[in-house]
């Protein structure tokens, strides 16, 4: 199936009375319908958002937040559905607020309905590199992607050609462990693909050690402790290629059991740097009797990263506290290269000589035509299920708005009542002063007696002043 093509006016030129359009053609994905724009708009049209001034409402917030206040999920969700009608320029302003959020104790609540409208407001403004910098930042802003969320960025990075923003979105979803959305799946798989082919032509990737540069001189600086550093490969892997590898074999994996996601699979496995882990697989293939099972050109490309990688030889034991992250990362010996050189070219001849290796199979145009499958079946769900989110996000917002009135009317009355229980007694007192005149008598009689001052003795002292006491005190010590 053939990709939809969208035609994108970039400009109009004018020439005396000819009008000419610029016209470019963009290869969209996903169709216009799926981001729901009509039901996303018809939120703003609830009285409770149509009442409210975005930046208006941004100051009564920071100035909750500056009187030591927490505004309330609710709060935060109004302000993010409000910000597509916000100044671009007070952007920065109103970024401070969901930082501030975050930081607060109230951030346990946080509504999804919250994070899907700043992504969408984001994407309206065109802040594209702000909006990837706040979904990095999982622990300044907290900002999480949904599957709907997700799919619409995939398509307009794709549709961009930003490829390295898709594939950040799919490490993202990698990073959480959640590509069960079958859609969300494949337009991660076709945006890492497309990444891959991009930095295959690129120098490789050199981690950040974040070591600063060492002029010879001993520096001491006190620490509260040691800190043991921790690989989790995860969270922790140094290159994108490595990040995009692992992604890669999830997606993969999850797709079943065919030519097509085994081969990408091991591809996965050579970009991940985990190459005995795809040798093991390729041992399990030629047991099996499936045929045929990988693609010649991934199978290539496996062979390809291997021959590339670079060894390293195992560096010496280091003392506690000058261990660093960076320390801890997997590398391959020179060894272990050969090693796994012989055995890949073991595997590949048992495999092409069991007829497992397909020779004639494209597999960038088989996931594609998988992944337009996947659309048009998807496509027509999504929207429906968006639609009907959108309404209980609007449902629940307005419930927690009006829980939220009702708890600051009850507090109110509250304090309200106190105040008016301390006139009422300070009235009684005045009232019934009359009557309780003995007490109060008896109280006063009851107070202690201060000592009169019976004698005053003057003497000629010289009192140095507050600055030179202590000094004087201690010399005084010292004789």
């Amino acid at each position: 199936m053939a990709l939809r093509f969208a035609n994108c006016f970039r400009g109009v030129l004018f020439n005396k009375n000819l009008l000419f359009f610029v016209v470019s053609n963009r290869r969209c994905l996903l169709s216009e319908a799926y981001s729901c724009h009509e039901a996303w708009r018809a939120r703003l049209k609830n009285p409770l958002l149509q009442k409210i001034d975005p930046y208006e409402f941004a100051t009564k917030l920071q100035e909750s937040y500056d009187r030591n206040g927490t505004p309330t999920a609710v709060d935060l969700d109004i302000l993010a559905n409000k910000l597509s009608e916000a100044d671009p320029l007070q952007l920065d302003f109103f970024q401070n607020l969901f930082y501030r959020y975050r930081h607060s104790r109230e951030a346990k609540n946080v509504l999804g309905s919250m994070s899907h409208a700043l992504i969408r407001a984001l994407l309206d403004f065109g802040e594209t590199e702000r909006l990837l910098a706040v979904l990095r930042d999982k622990i300044h802003f907290g900002i999480f992607l949904d599957d709907y969320s997700a799919n619409l960025l995939l398509n307009h990075f794709l549709t961009q050609k930003f490829y390295k923003g898709a594939a950040e979105i799919a490490i993202d979803q990698m990073l959480q462990e959640d590509f069960s959305h079958p859609l969300t799946r494949l337009l991660s798989w076709y945006a890492i693909d497309l990444r891959l082919k991009e930095l295959q032509s690129d120098p490789e990737e050199i981690p950040n050690n974040d070591e600063p540069e060492d002029d010879g001189e001993m520096k001491y600086r006190r620490i509260n402790y040691i800190a043991e550093p921790w690989y989790d490969d995860h969270f922790d892997i140094p290159t994108e290629k490595q990040r995009l590898g692992k992604a890669l074999t999830i997606v993969a994996k999850l797709e079943g059991d065919t030519v097509l996601s085994r081969s990408f699979q091991l591809v996965g496995w050579g970009f991940y740097e985990k190459f005995d882990v795809g040798l093991d697989l390729m041992d399990k293939w030629q047991k099996s009797d499936d045929s045929p099972i990988v693609s010649h050109k991934q199978l290539e490309t496996f062979g390809m990263l291997l021959e590339n990688i670079v060894p390293k030889e195992t560096p010496p034991p280091k003392e506690p506290g000058l261990l660093r992250i960076h320390d801890l990362y997997p590398f391959i010996t020179a060894e272990q290269k050969s090693q796994y050189q012989q055995r890949f070219q073991e595997l590949c001849d048992v495999l092409k000589k069991s007829g497992k290796v397909a020779d004639n199979i494209a597999v960038e145009e088989e996931l594609l035509k998988l992944l337009n499958e996947r659309i048009k079946t998807y496509e027509p769900i999504d929207i429906a299920a968006q639609t009907k989110l959108f309404e209980e996000w609007v449902k629940n917002r307005t419930t927690l708005l009006e829980e939220q009135v009702q708890r600051y009317q009850l507090e109110q009355k509250k304090r309200d009542v106190a105040k008016r229980l301390l006139e009422l007694k300070a009235k009684e007192e005045k009232l019934r002063y009359f009557e309780q005149r003995v007490k109060i008598a008896l109280k006063i009689s009851q107070q202690p007696v201060m000592k009169p001052i019976e004698d005053v003795v003057e003497e000629e002292q010289f009192v140095a002043p507050p600055s030179e006491r202590k000094v004087s005190e201690v010399s005084k010590k010292s004789r």
